[in-house]
């Protein structure tokens, strides 16, 4: 029995002819041309421009993409580039604003993207910060501030909920904190989703439903971080609705509530998806990019920098992050756009200054002491610990994951009110562990010295302070296994951080205690100062690179979020140790991982994805139905092929060559353009009205056909149009390397294979993927 794949296939079947579809079309209409007393063929020149919508020279007609399909990038380009051909053909001054036009579209674009996520992050800091301060007190002079910007000087107005009584404190921190989560739950579950059947076995090309009627899931927009989802989509996949406005206005109000419900999930991964959507909603304007995916997903590769930009005060860091996590497709002029959206988006939140401290930095620190050659040792063992971490978390979490699909009792919403109860309790008896997480982060990173606010600097004795230490990373790494995959936003940026940190200072701790005990010539007390703060940068760097595989970018990341440039070569040491540990057990990502476990059908471009010598002959589908140039084909044959098609390709990615005779390949042309097609000319619903593939527009008096005429009694429609006359081929001794490196570099989602000319099968991305994850396996 084949290995069980978890492809995608979407519950509800698309209608063949839908309404939208259905023209009135007749032979007199000027939308037909008459060739011969019998022959009548759809000229289409004369069709309206909604649907013509991608028609590039011998490449065919295209409609747009169906949902759960991947798209076709060299078709994009191209037809991008024959955008511009057209463009610069027009001379004369009169043309030079709309050349001028559409040479600032990107910019302007970018710029109104990096303002929207400005404001967009300033909205979440303020009002999450808001909620959250009210789960501890108040400010008696104003209400919509902070503790720390209610206490400046020696005037402090801020009121304790201890102050007006003993028993308060926890019942209010409890409450509140269910309270928001329920609140950003109910609005993550009102927001748009997708149903979503994974247990299907991919065999010889054809899917098979293992049980059709169960085994379904539904896959809400705004729960996650959205990052795996972003990454997908920036590599080809279409998912209708992930980045679209409804779910922009869901996860931003969502977000608020989480990160004020002090639950164990960050609020940076989500604003890259925000950023993202952001970047889609907005390209919508410009037609430039609303009919050229290709083109769109270059504009939100730099969206995506922005979102990081915001979510750390991290522009150069955005940049590297959207190159080296999330962008599939990142060419030179995409890496200067995407810096100048980080850097509006990075002013603009600079400017409104939400949360008034009048600082871009998150961790702003500052230590009085340089690190010494010595203590690269325990910055490499911080690195290894962060690379157990995250394999851990990965495998803990998929273990969890699956345990909670073995209890059907144990709802989303149990989940959530389970651990949003325990978060609250376990959170509260430490003051440390009572603050929010990027307050406990900053507590970690904080130096002890004269004037310090910090509660880790109040402690007499290294006993106390090592087990509230110890406490703390117990309970924030058990939450932040726990609370990852539940139906709300949030990412895991800070908790592995706060994760890291919490290691990072214990190990400090231990080695400022073991420093302080010896004496010798090489380990004087005067001879090393050791900071712990420094310690807890250091392990929060290796647990996040543990977590996320993320190396340059991260570097640069924690440098610009602290502002400690000094210690760029410990944060470098700790990643890299961090990276070589996870990898051992895996070199998934949690992101990676999310991907694989989804479905969705990602070709890791960053990676040797094949380990075994095969030939394309050997992954192609055979038996493939075609479309014969030479035969007259009617309405119910189409549907019936496009029927029999819809039972392999589900998701309406597959297609049909089309051959002629001797099976000499002439082109391809996919389910759902044919669909359209057969749409527009499907009159009354005739379905004996004759369809051709057969380019009927060059049979004319005047220029007489290279192959006999096609005769019939009923007026014939040319499909043809609709055909891609130049499909790429590969031959069936080909490589399998050079399949994956046309697949990867190209962005193509079919291949067809040929021998001698001769069609003798097709590769599917999704069947390419399949077959790479069996060899891993």
């Amino acid at each position: 029995m084949e290995e069980q794949e978890p492809l995608i296939r979407k519950k509800a079947s698309r209608l063949r002819i839908s309404d939208e579809h259905r023209r009135t079309w007749s032979p007199d209409s000027p939308n037909f041309a008459i060739n011969s007393p019998t022959l009548s063929v759809i000229n289409v020149n004369n069709w309206p421009d909604n649907q013509v919508i991608n028609k590039v020279e011998e490449h065919g007609l295209r409609w747009k993409y169906d949902d759960y399909t991947t798209i076709d990038w060299i078709h994009d380009t191209i037809k991008d580039r024959i955008r511009q051909r057209k463009l610069k053909s027009l001379s004369g001054w009169k043309n030079k604003p709309q050349k001028l036009f559409d040479a600032a579209q990107a910019w302007l674009v970018l710029t109104i993207v990096g303002i929207v996520s400005g404001f967009t992050a300033s909205l979440l800091d303020f009002t999450s910060a808001l909620l959250e301060t009210f789960r501890h007190g108040y400010c008696g002079s104003n209400i919509f501030s902070s503790k720390d910007l209610c206490c400046t000087g020696k005037v402090c107005s801020w009121v304790s909920w201890s102050d007006i009584s003993a028993d308060i404190p926890l019942l209010i921190y409890t409450f509140s904190g269910l309270l928001f989560a329920l609140i950003a739950f109910g609005i993550a579950s009102g927001g748009p989703y997708h149903q979503i059947q994974l247990n299907t076995i991919y065999n010889h090309g054809y899917l098979h439903l293992e049980n059709p009627s169960s085994n379904y899931y539904y896959m809400y927009h705004a729960a996650g971080s959205g990052i795996p989802e972003v990454k997908t989509i920036l590599g080809g996949f279409v998912i209708r609705g992930f980045l679209g406005l409804r779910t922009l206005i869901f996860k931003i109000f969502s977000l608020i509530f989480v990160i004020a419900a002090g639950l164990a999930m960050g609020v940076q991964g989500p604003l890259v998806h925000i950023a993202c959507s952001i970047g889609n909603v907005t390209t919508r304007i410009f037609e430039k990019y609303k009919t050229n995916d290709a083109k769109r997903r270059e504009i939100m590769s730099a969206a995506c920098a922005a979102g990081v930009s915001v979510a750390f005060g991290a522009p150069i860091g955005g940049v590297l992050f959207s190159l080296e996590e999330t962008s599939y497709y990142f060419p030179p002029k995409t890496m200067w756009r995407a810096f100048f959206c980080a850097l509006i988006a990075a002013v603009t939140l600079k400017m409104i200054n939400p949360l008034g401290t009048g600082k871009l930095v998150m961790f702003q620190v500052t230590y009085n002491a340089d690190w010494n050659a010595i203590e690269l040792v325990p910055f490499f063992l911080l690195g290894i610990l962060g690379g157990l971490f995250g394999a851990l978390f990965i495998h803990a979490t998929t273990l969890i994951a699956r345990l909670k699909q073995k209890i059907p009792k144990f709802t989303p919403l149990l989940q959530l009110i389970i651990i949003a109860l325990v978060t609250s309790l376990v959170s509260f008896p430490f003051e440390l562990t009572r603050q929010g997480n990027i307050n406990f982060v900053t507590e970690l990173f904080s130096d002890c010295v004269p004037g310090s606010k910090s509660s880790l600097c109040r402690y007499n004795n290294y006993s106390d302070l090592l087990i509230e230490l110890l406490y703390s990373l117990l309970i924030k790494s058990s939450l932040m296994i726990i609370t990852f995959g539940i139906r709300v936003p949030g990412g895991i940026f800070i908790p592995s951080m706060a994760v890291g940190a919490s290691i990072g200072r214990i190990v400090g701790t231990l080695f400022q205690l073991l420093l302080n005990s010896l004496d010798s010539p090489l380990f004087g007390k005067t001879s090393i100062t050791i900071i712990p703060g420094v310690y807890a940068l250091v392990g929060a760097a290796g647990a996040l690179s543990g977590v996320t595989r993320m190396t340059v970018s991260l570097a640069v990341i924690m440098f610009e979020l602290t502002g400690a440039l000094t210690y760029v070569l410990p944060l470098m040491t700790s990643i890299m140790a961090a990276k070589w540990v996870a990898d051992a057990f895996g070199r998934d990502s949690i992101y990676d991982h999310l991907i694989h476990e989804k479905g969705y059908p990602y070709l890791n471009h960053k990676r040797n994805n094949f380990t075994r010598l095969t030939l394309a002959q050997d992954l192609m589908e055979t038996n493939v139905d075609t479309l014969d140039t030479d035969s007259i084909y009617r309405v119910s044959d189409i549907q019936g092929k496009l029927s029999h098609l819809d039972m392999i390709h589900p998701s309406f990615d597959g297609g049909f060559p089309v051959v002629k005779s001797g099976y000499v390949l002439t082109g391809y042309i996919s389910q759902t353009d044919l669909s359209h097609a057969l749409g527009l000319v499907d009159v009354n619903m005739d379905y004996n009205q004759c369809i051709v593939f057969h380019n009927l527009a060059f049979h004319n008096s005047n220029s007489p056909a290279q192959t006999p005429l096609i005769q019939s009694a009923n007026p014939i429609c040319d499909l043809s149009q609709w055909v891609d006359k130049a499909p790429l081929t590969v031959s069936a001794s080909a490589s399998c390397e050079l399949v994956i490196e046309m697949f990867v570099k190209l962005g193509i989602r079919t291949l067809l294979v040929i021998r001698d000319g001769v069609f003798v099968g097709i590769i599917h991305k999704k069947r390419l993927l399949s077959f790479i994850h069996k060899t891993q396996e």
